[in-house]
């Protein structure tokens, strides 16, 4: 898991996606799932770690 520096989730995030921007587009790369917040501050679980997990193949 990731945790961030700060909160960036809300009520009802968890489950969704993560992504990574450059900031020159809008569009991003898929990169994980919000695993919720602790103390305040958004945790990442990155798709690598699911990868593992449950091996699911990318469409």
């Amino acid at each position: 898991m990731i945790q961030a520096d700060r909160a960036m989730t809300d009520s009802g995030d968890s489950g969704g996606v993560t992504y990574i921007c450059d900031g020159a587009t809008i569009y991003g790369k898929a990169v994980g799932i919000v695993g919720g917040k602790i103390n305040n501050l958004s945790v990442f679980i990155k798709a690598s770690n699911i990868r593992s997990v449950f091996g699911p193949d990318a469409y």
